[in-house]
C-alpha cells in the first residue's frame, strides 16, 4: 500500500465519498487513506481458490463468503479495508450506507512482499478488535505456508501448515481449507524445503 500525501487526516465521510468514484480501492487508517496496489496473478489464484472452496462448502448455509470488493470496517478502531476473502455470519451488520460490513467470522489475507509484515502485525491488531472474528488466515505466495490464527474466547492461538496434504479447520463456519486446493495452480516449494538466505551460510 502507498500513502497518498494529500489525503492525510481526512474524515471517514470524506473517505467514503471519494471511494464511491475512485477507480482504485483505498484503505482508511487513522485519518489517512492508502492506495491498495493491484494484485499479482499468483495472489489472485490463491484468493480465488479460497473463495471458491468456501463458497462451495457454504452453499445453502447462512454464512456468506465475499471477495476483495467487500469493504470491512472495524468499529473499535475506525479502519476500513478490503480483505482478500471474508466470511460473515448472521446477523450480518452493515454501516448506514448498507455497504460496508461491520462483522466477520473469518478473514483471509494473501501475503504480498510489500504488506506481509503489516498483515501479520498492525492489520491483525485491528481485525482482532472485531468481536465476531474467530479465524484469521495468512496465505504465502512464494511457498506453501498458511498461518492460521484461531480465537477461543479472549485467547488467540497460531498453527502453521506447510505441505499440500494438510487441511486447516475453520470450525466457526464448519469448513475446511485444503492446501492442495489452495496451491493447485502453483508450482512453489513447501516452506519446509526453503533454504536459509545465502548470507547465513558458513564456509
Amino acid at each position: 500500500m502507498v500513502a497518498e500525501p494529500a489525503s492525510f487526516f481526512i474524515s471517514e465521510d470524506e473517505y467514503l465519498r471519494r471511494e464511491e468514484t475512485s477507480l482504485t480501492k483505498h484503505e482508511f487508517v487513522n485519518g489517512a487513506i492508502y492506495a491498495m496496489a493491484g494484485a499479482s496473478p499468483t495472489h489472485n489464484d490463491l484468493a480465488m481458490a479460497a473463495s471458491v472452496s468456501l463458497g462451495t462448502q457454504l452453499r445453502g448455509k447462512p454464512c456468506v463468503p465475499r471477495g476483495s470488493d467487500q469493504r470491512v470496517k472495524v468499529e473499535a478502531t475506525g479502519i476500513n479495508t478490503y480483505p482478500d476473502v471474508v466470511v460473515a455470519c448472521p446477523p450480518l451488520r452493515y454501516d448506514s450506507r448498507n455497504i460496508t460490513l461491520l462483522d466477520a467470522a473469518v478473514i483471509i489475507e494473501v501475503l504480498s512482499p510489500s504488506t506481509a509484515e503489516y498483515d501479520r502485525t498492525g492489520k491483525f491488531l485491528h481485525y482482532a478488535q472485531l468481536p465476531s472474528l474467530r479465524h484469521y488466515v495468512l496465505v504465502s505466495q512464494d511457498q506453501i505456508l498458511v498461518e492460521h490464527r484461531r480465537r477461543d474466547g479472549a485467547k488467540w492461538t497460531t498453527e502453521f501448515h506447510a505441505t499440500r496434504d494438510e487441511n486447516l479447520t475453520l470450525d466457526a463456519i464448519d469448513c475446511t481449507l485444503s492446501l492442495a486446493d489452495l496451491y493447485a495452480r502453483l508450482d512453489v516449494p513447501s516452506a519446509l524445503d526453503v533454504a536459509p538466505p545465502d548470507e547465513n551460510k558458513l564456509g
